[in-house]
């Protein structure tokens, strides 16, 4: 039961009782002959109405009151639950904003993936294997031997790249490159040295037909080249 309902009940059950007793009360007493009746004017008569009924009045407005505060506390708890329901409904929002935003960008992402390996595939990829070192001129100069085959896509040019080092040289260091069943040879001469313990580092810079790029960087030397690094891989 509410509260409402709880003080209209008390409201009707004590108006009730006070008319029982006023009801009861007045005729006893004019029994009694404790009331004279008498003749009275229309202000007595509403004097005595307001007497009468006064503290019945005045117990209605009391409990109206109450009934009012009543409904106001259940006002601010209806806001308040709105509130919150509202405070929830922003923050699911917000997640799902979120969860949007991360999903958009996963999608992004694997569709820069997908285009960059659908383009990786369509790239020249080289290999390059040792073939040699032999004498000239003496013992300063020397011949390193290598060979490059082409495993990727058909290749429109092959150029060769690398932080020029006095004595050293390649040679031929460009190809047009479209067989890939065939290898082609490049040589490093040394004229006045020797290439160094560490290697030196070879930048391949790799066209295929539609203009798109690969470039690969090999360290070679008196060892078996190695692959350091290829964009896009």
């Amino acid at each position: 039961m509410s509260e409402r309902n709880r003080l209209s009940q008390i409201g009707i059950k004590a108006t009730v009782i006070y008319l029982i007793i006023i009801f009861t009360i007045i005729p006893s007493f004019i029994f009694l002959g404790w009331i004279e009746l008498k003749p009275i004017t229309l202000n007595e008569i509403g004097d005595f109405l307001a007497g009468l009924f006064g503290p019945l009045a005045i117990f209605w407005l009391v409990l109206g009151f109450f009934q009012q505060g009543d409904e106001l506390r259940n006002s601010v708890e209806t806001l308040k639950l709105q509130a919150d329901e509202l405070r929830n409904s922003v923050e699911q929002q917000k997640a799902m904003v979120s969860i949007t935003g991360k999903q958009l960008d996963l999608d992004i992402q694997v569709r820069k993936e997908q285009t960059k390996e659908k383009i990786a595939q369509n790239l020249p990829q080289i290999q390059i294997r040792g073939g040699g070192i032999s004498s000239f001129g003496g013992r300063a100069g020397k011949r390193y031997s290598y060979f490059i085959k082409n495993i990727g896509a058909a290749a429109a040019s092959i150029s060769l790249n690398f932080n020029e080092i006095d004595g050293i040289s390649i040679t031929p260091n460009q190809w047009a490159f479209t067989d890939t069943a065939n290898e082609v040879e490049f040589t490093i001469v040394t004229t006045n040295t020797e290439l160094p313990e560490k290697g030196i580092n070879i930048v391949v810079q790799l066209n295929n037909t539609r203009g798109q790029q690969r470039t690969q960087e090999y360290l070679v030397g008196n060892f078996t080249p190695v692959l350091l690094k290829m964009d896009p891989e």
